[in-house]
């Protein structure tokens, strides 16, 4: 069995002598002499292709033997890419071989019971290896590309349903950006169904800058979100206010464990492509906040409102908000000390020190 350095040092050794005989076939001029290539050259040369030809084959046939996954696709990738004129059959046969073992091993890791700390890597590796085929099966092949780019986003949909934490969500469902952003972006709008993502805010950040169309339409379903959905909590609303303001920082307060005097300040960095907010944006984060906010207070006990850290997560967007506020005068400031106002007995009944929050 060949290591895998020599693999790819062959590999590389190939496709130079295939695409310099191609183009010696191409390009060659006639001997002045003679007027026309000599028997021996054209015999030397087409030895010189059958043997590459041949090697090509002979890795194509036997790709398992490279046992890292992405110098495996990397290597199938570009053989099939170069032999692909030859042996069109071998060529896709070793594609889609390859993409639909990895894509079966990538499978059998989401539904895995007994999951490992390697397993993850794994997966991101498996990940990697697929669209590298899919790449180079598009280049020549749309039609089995588009096919087996929908088995893939079928997986992603599989596993988006089976993990739990949100954050993990986002992550599967971006690990298909490349593939097909759309779909992607599908995904989340089925994810943010069910809460808001800790990664929500750069993800909107870094989708703005690839498709602003898909990152605002996105924006404005989590609004929608946020004003209709009971399950959307304080928290929801401070991390979709982040994306709104172009904040460079996400901020939320949380009480430290069994003490309701004391809180710290939770932060994450974000890279906002601007720090000029969009002025219809903020009308209507404003708009949706009012009708979550309002809702909230009509019935306390959806999405546990009245619990201690959703009360300090609102009273500190409130402010927050209230601050904002005075640069674009969307709401009445009455409007803010109402909220204020009806925020102190629901602290106050959860065992909150609302002079605290004031500190």
């Amino acid at each position: 069995m060949l290591s895998i350095q020599k693999l790819v040092g062959l590999m590389f050794v190939i496709s130079l002598v295939v695409a310099s005989v191609l183009t010696s076939f191409s390009q060659q001029k006639p001997n002045v002499k003679s007027n026309k290539i000599s028997d021996e050259e054209k015999q030397k040369q087409k030895f010189i292709t059958d043997q590459a030809i041949l090697s090509l084959k002979d890795i194509l046939l036997n790709p398992k033997s490279i046992n890292d996954i992405e110098q495996r696709a990397y290597v199938v990738a570009d053989a099939s890419t170069t032999l692909w004129k030859y042996d069109r059959t071998l060529a896709l046969d070793s594609i889609l071989t390859t993409a639909n073992n990895f894509i079966s091993d990538y499978d059998s890791l989401v539904n895995s019971l007994n999951k490992t700390d390697g397993d993850a890597n794994k997966k991101s590796k498996l990940n990697y290896a697929i669209k590298i085929l899919l790449r180079a099966l598009a280049k020549n092949d749309l039609k089995s590309a588009e096919k087996l780019q929908k088995k893939f986003l079928k997986l992603k949909e599989d596993e988006v349903s089976v993990e739990d934490d949100l954050d993990e969500k986002l992550k599967v469902a971006k690990e298909g950006e490349d593939v097909d952003i759309q779909q992607s972006v599908n995904l989340v709008s089925k994810i943010i169904e069910f809460g808001i993502p800790g990664l929500f805010p750069q993800y909107l950040f870094d989708l703005k800058k690839k498709n602003p169309v898909l990152a605002d339409n996105l924006y404005r379903q989590a609004l929608f979100n946020l004003s209709a959905k009971p399950i959307y909590k304080p928290r929801d609303a401070i991390l979709i206010s982040s994306y709104a303001f172009n904040e460079p920082v996400f901020l939320s307060p949380r009480f430290e464990e069994n003490k309701l005097d004391k809180f710290f300040i939770f932060n994450t960095p974000l890279n906002s492509p601007s720090r000029t907010a969009s002025k219809s944006s903020v009308a209507a984060y404003f708009s949706a906040y009012q009708s979550f906010f309002n809702s909230r207070l009509q019935s306390q006990a959806i999405g546990n409102f009245n619990a201690p850290d959703n009360l300090l997560q609102a009273y500190f967007l409130n402010k927050k908000l209230k601050a904002y506020d005075r640069l674009y005068n969307f709401v009445n400031q009455n409007s803010w000390v109402n909220f204020e106002n009806n925020l102190i007995p629901l602290a106050r009944n959860a065992g909150i020190n609302s002079q605290r929050l004031n500190d």
